[in-house]
Order: structure tokens, then C-alpha cells, then sequence
């Protein structure tokens, strides 16, 4: 006799006992709680799983970083670079002129020892605009187009690159020779100073902010050039 539920009803001319309907709705309300908790079982096992994953991923992506930049792009003996920049580099002459140009250097590098790259750049500049002697008198001007004035140039030199994790400060010297357009050859000490910051094990962002000084082969120390900051691509073989 199921508990709770109508008897069990016999009758002679059936031969079989018949199960109250009371007693079937018993077995199947339990049959349905049994499926229900192994379902809510299946999804709370499900879910953790899937927490678990997540949190596994997660973790990953906070504390697995790059590989530091020397050993993505493994400037050691023997690699090759190449590249070059734009810059809009500002001067500033011993009378006090102020000049901008825009300059655009090219450069091939080679890797003499681990860190130490011996570059061969060369250089255009084309004037942009130019202040005059109002400048070192302190009173105002007005800046004046100069296009006319054009330079060409190269420069040899050693640049050394510091191990800085994630991205490689560089720091060099540049002995240069350049022509401009209306004055003699001028002789060019250059000190190039920045970081690369790596795109992947080949190429890299170029970001400086060199200086030089400028001399003049018949009168001279001229000139100081500053150039607040460039833009540049290199790339590692």
C-alpha cells in the first residue's frame, strides 16, 4: 500500500491487482524531484567549472606579461637594424636665430657586441620657418617662412642599448658631415638619446629626443640643435 495514497484494488474476474492512481502520482512527483536534483546538480557542477576556467584566464592575463624587450628583439652580436624617423628639430645659433625643420633620417645599424650598434644615418632637413635676430633681443617676431633653407647630410657613430624590461633605452654619439644649401660644409656632433618600444620580435617604435651641436668647418662652434622628440620605426634581423 503506497502511503498517503488510495489502496491497492484487487478484483477477482481480473486476475492482476490493480495500482491506485494516487500511488503513480507518488512514484512520479519523486522521479521528477530525482531528475530535478541531478539536473541542478549537472549546472552547479557546470558552473563551477566554469568559474574555475574564468578565474584560470583571468589570472593568465594579469600576471603572465611579454617577454622583456632584450629578448624579444635580441640586439646581441652579429643582429642587423634598420629604420628611421621624422622630427621637427629646433636650433638655436649663437646670435640667438631660431629655426624648425622638419628632418627625416634614415639609418642602418649592426650589432658589434651584445648591446653595442654601430649606425650609419643619413639626413634631410627641409626649413620650415625662422625667427631672426628679434629673438635674442627679446622683443616679439614674427616667424618667417623658410623653405629655401635645405641640408643634407650623413653621420657615423655607436649607440648603446640599456636592458630596461620592457622597453630599451638607448643613449649614443653621432660624428656627422652636412651641406647646406647656401654655407659650407658643417661638422656635426650628435647625441642620440630614447627608447624602443617593442611591437613584436622584429619591429619596434622609435621614441627620442636627441641633440647636437653644430660646428661649422670656417667659423666654429654655430649652433645647438634640440629636437623635443621624434617618431620612428626599426626594425631587427
Amino acid at each position: 500500500m503506497c502511503f498517503g495514497s488510495t489502496p491497492l484494488i484487487s478484483h477477482p474476474s481480473w486476475g492482476v491487482t490493480d495500482i491506485g492512481v494516487g500511488c503513480w502520482s507518488n512514484v512520479l512527483t519523486i522521479w521528477s524531484c530525482k531528475e530535478k536534483i541531478v539536473r541542478n546538480e549537472w549546472m552547479r557542477k557546470k558552473a563551477r567549472s566554469l568559474s574555475a576556467a574564468a578565474g584560470a584566464v583571468l589570472a593568465l592575463s594579469i600576471f603572465s606579461q611579454p617577454a622583456p624587450a632584450y629578448d624579444r628583439l635580441q640586439p646581441f652580436a652579429g643582429t642587423v637594424a634598420a629604420g628611421g624617423n621624422l622630427a621637427f628639430p629646433m636650433a638655436v645659433d649663437r646670435s640667438g636665430d631660431f629655426a624648425m625643420h622638419l628632418t627625416l633620417t634614415p639609418e642602418l645599424g649592426f650589432f658589434v657586441a651584445d648591446g653595442w650598434e654601430l649606425v650609419l644615418q643619413g639626413s634631410y632637413a627641409q626649413g620650415l620657418v625662422g625667427f631672426g635676430q628679434k629673438v635674442a633681443m627679446g622683443t616679439p617676431a614674427q616667424p618667417l617662412v623658410d623653405l629655401a633653407n635645405k641640408e643634407g647630410g650623413f653621420a657615423l657613430g655607436f649607440r648603446y642599448l640599456f636592458d630596461g624590461g620592457f622597453v630599451l633605452p638607448y643613449l649614443g654619439v653621432l660624428m656627422g658631415f652636412f651641406w647646406p644649401h647656401d654655407t659650407m660644409m658643417q661638422v656635426r656632433l650628435g647625441l642620440p638619446m630614447g627608447l624602443l618600444v617593442p611591437f613584436n620580435d622584429y619591429v619596434a617604435l622609435d621614441l627620442g629626443m636627441p641633440i647636437a651641436f653644430v660646428f661649422p668647418t670656417d667659423t666654429g662652434f654655430d649652433r645647438f640643435t634640440i629636437t623635443p622628440g621624434f617618431l620612428g620605426i626599426r626594425a631587427f634581423f
